[in-house]
């Protein structure tokens, strides 16, 4: 950004934050020296929005309402616009397969469950570096045991579709939890308790003693990787295209926004998402969001110390380049996505006249688990 180009509005979302457990606060805050981070929150005005980091990172498209079908009603589409160029490989059989023998769908994502004291805490799916190869083999040797009572179909290496006829009604959209919103957390407090979420529990369960005894496992223990322990099924009403609202996005990790935009066929282009640049100020555009989850995996699985370091480098790089540009910015908006929604600090430029607003950054952290 030039030294004297205004911006309206700028948007930084960065999970992880503001740590999540409350009874940590006084104790890692103040061993923290964060004065640019500070001196910009201290006239912050926060509230509480719609939407999960998963919300936002899974609203890259047009998907509108239920997530799963809308997927397969885009393979769908993707698929009869490919016709003349692609076989009918497996591929493309859930048009012709998957959508008219199964009524319902919902989101698989391979994940390794580890035992922390009393509770099987879940992890993102990245972290097995599955190929398609081991993907496949697992999905055959799963549908193989269901005959066709469910059915698991590829769409990436973290992302599988998962077709059934299960008489599950609907189940409510708040019990359910993509991975990206959940990590580190003890599976037991977000499975659905009702009647239909038993069932799902059940095919659950059935899967993961499938899955112990497979040879891919074992071949993946034998060489230091870990074993795909359990699937964890979700699915979402998408309300909102959180994303498609802005004009660029930079963000410093691609790997989500990437791998989500191998599946649907994406309204955001590849040229309307970038990486950040290593001078930082430059991604300091109008209409512009900036996404960092440096912050966020560490918060996630209660890494106090990594997480304390991430955050005293952001001081020096991201909330420093912002202090010096602070007066060309109309419009800050800081989102820090939780679970169920997102916490937004705004901070306008008219705010900095309000001498008796100057708050603590310890404080302002407090405040947001109250709200």
């Amino acid at each position: 950004m030039e030294r004297n180009t205004k911006i309206d509005k700028l948007t930084i979302a960065i999970p992880g934050l503001f740590w999540q457990d409350v009874g940590d606060i006084d104790y890692l805050y103040p061993k923290i020296k964060l004065d640019n981070l500070a001196k910009i929150l201290k006239h912050a005005k926060m509230s509480i929005i719609p939407g999960s980091y998963g919300e936002l990172i899974y609203s890259l498209d047009d998907i509108q309402g239920d997530y799963a079908q809308g997927l397969v009603m885009q393979q769908i589409a993707t698929q009869k616009l490919a016709a003349q160029e692609v076989a009918k490989t497996e591929k493309c059989s859930i048009t012709s397969n998957y959508s008219a023998k199964y009524s319902g769908f919902l989101i698989a994502e391979p994940t390794h469950l580890r035992l922390n004291r009393d509770c099987l805490q879940i992890s993102e799916s990245e972290l097995l570096q599955l190929n398609e190869t081991e993907c496949q083999s697992i999905i055959d040797s799963v549908n193989a045991h269901f005959n066709s009572e469910i059915k698991l179909h590829y769409l990436t290496e973290n992302m599988w579709l998962f077709c059934h006829n299960l008489d599950i009604g609907l189940l409510d959209n708040n019990q359910f939890y993509p991975i990206l919103d959940i990590i580190g957390e003890d599976i037991n407090d977000y499975m659905p308790r009702d009647s239909n979420g038993i069932l799902l529990n059940k095919i659950i369960n059935e899967i993961q003693m499938l899955l112990y005894n497979l040879s891919i496992n074992q071949q993946r223990l034998s060489n230091g990787s870990l074993s795909v322990n359990s699937l964890w099924l979700w699915n979402k009403n998408i309300n909102q295209t959180l994303l498609t609202s802005y004009s660029k996005i930079y963000a410093n990790n691609l790997t989500k926004l990437i791998s989500h935009a191998k599946i649907t066929s994406a309204r955001i282009s590849s040229d309307k998402i970038s990486l950040i640049p290593d001078s930082i100020n430059t991604a300091f555009e109008n209409n512009s969001l900036i996404i960092i989850d440096n912050l966020y995996y560490p918060c996630c699985y209660r890494d106090g110390f990594s997480w304390m370091d991430k955050l005293q480098q952001l001081d020096q790089t991201l909330w420093l380049a912002l202090n010096t540009q602070l007066g060309q910015i109309k419009e800050l908006n800081i989102l820090i996505p939780q679970k169920q929604n997102t916490i937004k600090l705004t901070i306008k430029s008219g705010y900095k006249y309000k001498f008796w607003q100057n708050q603590q950054l310890i404080n302002l952290v407090k405040e947001s688990h109250a709200l």
